[in-house]
């Protein structure tokens, strides 16, 4: 274990400031953990080339939307 700055190399928390910093980590719910950038981020102008849409080559190749 590397040292702090100051020379200390352990710490010593109570039970509860252990809980409060480890609940500080924790993403609050229903947060979006996963962030897109470049083409697939949500207003990119690339995006309608990049992913796959409804109704696309799949479907053609298929012979058409099926019944």
């Amino acid at each position: 274990m590397r040292p702090l700055p100051d020379g200390t190399t352990h710490l010593r928390f109570t039970e509860l400031e252990l809980l409060r910093r480890v609940a500080s980590l924790v993403a609050p719910p229903q947060a979006n953990l996963t962030r897109f950038h470049g083409a697939f981020a949500p207003g990119a102008q690339l995006q309608p080339f990049s992913l796959p849409q409804a109704g696309g080559r799949a479907e053609a190749a298929r012979g058409g939307p099926r019944a």
